[in-house]
This record gives C-alpha cells, sequence and structure tokens, in this order.
C-alpha cells in the first residue's frame, strides 16, 4: 500500500483463431469428421517499478515495465474426448522477443474501509520488439496433406484494457516480521 512498489505481470490473450471441418484421416475420406481450431495467442511476463496514491476510495497509479513477449500459434482437435488429455494438439509455430510496458489506471476500493479487495482498472501499452507470428490464413493445407505456413515479421506495439480484482495481504504492525511478508 506504498506510494513506490515493484510489479510483476503475467497476462494472455488470444489474437486470433479458425475453426476449419477436416476428415479425422484421408483413408477414411469424409465419413468422420472433426473440428481442428487454431488459436493465435500472445503471453507477457514483465516487471518494473510502479506508483501509486496509497489511501483513499479510488486511487490512480502508472508503471513502467521490462519484460518478454511470447506469440504462440496451436492447433487442436475439438469435442473429442481422450485419456490423454491434450493427446489431439500441437505447436504449430512460437517466438519471442523483448517489450517495453508502459500503463496506468485506478484502483476502486469495494466494500469497506479497511478491505483487501479493489477493483482494478486500466490500460497498458506494450512496445514489442521485432517478432514472427501467425494469423488467420497464415496456414495452408496442401493437397498431398502437408502444410505451408507463411509468417508475418514485423514490430509489436498494442494496447490492453484490463479490469481485474486485486486481493491485499493484510498487514499487522504488531507483528515482528519483514512488512512484505507479513
Amino acid at each position: 500500500s506504498g506510494l513506490l512498489s515493484a510489479r510483476v505481470d503475467f497476462s494472455g490473450a488470444q489474437y486470433d483463431s479458425e475453426t476449419k471441418t477436416v476428415p479425422i484421416s484421408p483413408t477414411i475420406g469424409g465419413r468422420i469428421l472433426v473440428d481442428v481450431t487454431t488459436r493465435n495467442s500472445i503471453l507477457a511476463l514483465t516487471w518494473g517499478p510502479e506508483v501509486a496514491v496509497p489511501n483513499g476510495r479510488i486511487r490512480p497509479y502508472g508503471n513502467a515495465s521490462y519484460g518478454r513477449l511470447f506469440f504462440r500459434t496451436t492447433s487442436s482437435v475439438e469435442n473429442m474426448e481422450s485419456s490423454e488429455g491434450d493427446a489431439f494438439h500441437t505447436t504449430n509455430f512460437k517466438d519471442s522477443t523483448r517489450a517495453w510496458v508502459y500503463g496506468g489506471g485506478l484502483r476502486i476500493q469495494l466494500g469497506g474501509r479497511n478491505s483487501p479487495v479493489t477493483l482494478d482498472t486500466g490500460v497498458r501499452y506494450y512496445r514489442g520488439g521485432t517478432v514472427s507470428y501467425l494469423r488467420e490464413g497464415s496456414i495452408q493445407d496442401n493437397p498431398d496433406g502437408t502444410i505451408t505456413m507463411t509468417p508475418l515479421t514485423s514490430k509489436t506495439p498494442f494496447l490492453a484494457y484490463t479490469v481485474g480484482v486485486k486481493f491485499r495481504i493484510p498487514y499487522d504492525s504488531n507483528r515482528q516480521c519483514a512488512r512484505f511478508l507479513c
């Protein structure tokens, strides 16, 4: 609840997906069809300082972070039971890059005056480096059963809006331990 604190974020977003209905096997033909869904996603892991108004029902904050962006494209067979869990799942493409992240927002205290729960709303600007990634239509199915991937390569800036709930670990000043542990 101080003016200056350390912030670590782990977040993810899906930026594209497509579903195709295909035969389960080329030897069976169209007798048994399955849905194959391909998802394109970004995972972010960032860390850095945060400045915040420490008291009051509405507390604005701002932060700057450095971290990594992980781009991944996966395909899986949907609506199919398997004892293996992810037996029908594959990663088609992945890459990563560094990123600077600048953000800010408002924390609105929920409940009473001493409530440890706040609603956190904000926006983050991710200034990502150059990375290769796939989007809808970047994977083409060939007649011989192979696939052709056409990755895009570019810088990766994007804006993310956030809404979440923050729980503060209660602190009792009468206990004998470091503040961040109590």
